[in-house]
């Protein structure tokens, strides 16, 4: 495009190695040698509109497809999976926990209904055995005026 005067509204990409200037296009801009050229400019780049540098991308494996994701975004994804798995398995220990905490709760409610039951009768006991002493108690008090 040397030469022609560029359209101040359109978009533009430019190659790194060349630096030749295309009009922007889907399949040229996901080259990894085309970046934004910004010709308003002359070429230099807005603030906040920098290229990226090229980043390190590894494999990652999800719902068995893989993909090349950026490292950091790896190292991110890989540290909340081992923080995943780590509150699974403490939420596995609290509900076992819950589970023994629920059963001595039961045991507890049984035996304190048995409890409270064995101390009505032995309450009923007691004031049973306590009248004919209250009775004896009466009568010497009734003999001794």
């Amino acid at each position: 495009m040397a030469g022609e005067k560029l359209d101040p509204k359109g978009k533009y990409l430019i190659q790194e190695v060349s630096g030749a200037i295309y009009p922007w296009n889907e399949k040229l801009a996901k080259r990894k040698d085309m970046k934004p050229y910004f010709h308003e400019t002359g070429g230099k780049v807005l603030p906040g509109n920098e290229p990226r540098l090229a980043v390190k991308r590894v494999p990652i494996m999800l719902q068995d497809k893989e993909f090349q994701v950026e490292e950091d975004l790896f190292n991110t994804l890989s540290e909340m999976g081992a923080i995943f798995t780590t509150m699974q398995q403490e939420n596995k220990v609290l509900k076992e926990e819950k589970a023994a905490f629920e059963a001595v709760k039961e045991r507890l409610e049984t035996d304190i209904f048995d409890l409270t039951g064995q101390l009505k009768e032995a309450n009923a006991k007691i004031a049973e055995l306590s009248k004919p002493a209250e009775a004896e108690q009466s009568e010497k008090k009734g003999k001794s005026k």
